[in-house]
């Protein structure tokens, strides 16, 4: 059996496995998203304390197959502590990862993305956080957001209307003809800039990426979106 020791890793979700193992989905920046089995982890309050998300880790594991199992969990720093809605939020990070990223996707970046914003999350702002965090996710699934130009080749206008299609990209309203996503160059612009200088383009933001990440994950609702309600 390969064994892959001591990598960098963060925990995004944990299920149970039998009558005293739990799997585990990891990130790391070397493998992508790496399935583990846990084992005795319900016998074991430090394996407990472990096996929880938002803590950096040092993960050994070992298989051929899809599913690993863990050799060795440590921690690598402090666990991040958040609370209500900065809770939420991690968790809805989380499930957007392993919704659009597949197994075995070997992307540093992502895990980088992941890193970083977590480290900001007990602190900054949620909405502007939240807004480039999915931006840059999907830039690098390969599905980035086009927002320099439109279909045509001409530079987004803030005083415009568009239609955005997230298959093509933003074309400008026709009135009466609605074939995407209806969003103002303003936000579209603010969004490209990662700056939200204003209440109303921050909610514009928030209702265009919703739909754009609706559409990514193929219509299925996000459970970390009940969490919130």
């Amino acid at each position: 059996m390969r064994e892959i020791s001591h990598k960098s890793a963060y925990i995004l979700h944990v299920r149970d496995h039998g009558d005293s193992s739990k799997i585990a989905d990891i990130l790391t920046p070397d493998f992508g998203r790496v399935s583990v089995v846990i084992k005795g982890v319900k016998k074991s309050s430090k394996k407990i304390g472990l096996s929880q998300p938002f803590s950096p880790l040092m993960v050994t594991w070992s298989g051929r197959g899809e599913l690993k199992t863990a050799l060795s969990i440590e921690p690598a720093g402090p666990p991040l502590m958040l609370k209500g809605n900065r809770l939420y939020c991690g968790i809805y990070i989380n499930e957007l990862i392993l919704r659009l990223i597949k197994p075995f996707d070997q992307n540093p970046e992502l895990f980088d993305l992941y890193h970083h914003t977590l480290q900001k999350l007990p602190h900054d702002s949620i909405e502007p956080l939240l807004r480039i965090f999915e931006k840059n996710l999907l830039e690098l699934t390969g599905v980035g957001l086009m927002l320099e130009s439109d279909i045509h080749g001409m530079p987004i206008d803030s005083l415009k209307e568009y239609n955005y299609r997230v298959d093509l990209g933003a074309e400008e309203l026709v009135k009466g003809v609605h074939q995407g996503i209806t969003v103002s160059g303003e936000v579209l612009l603010a969004l490209r800039d990662e700056y939200f200088s204003r209440v109303a383009e921050t909610k514009g933001v928030k209702s265009f990426m919703r739909a754009v990440v609706q559409y990514h994950i193929g219509g299925r609702p996000l459970r970390s979106r009940e969490l919130f309600r």
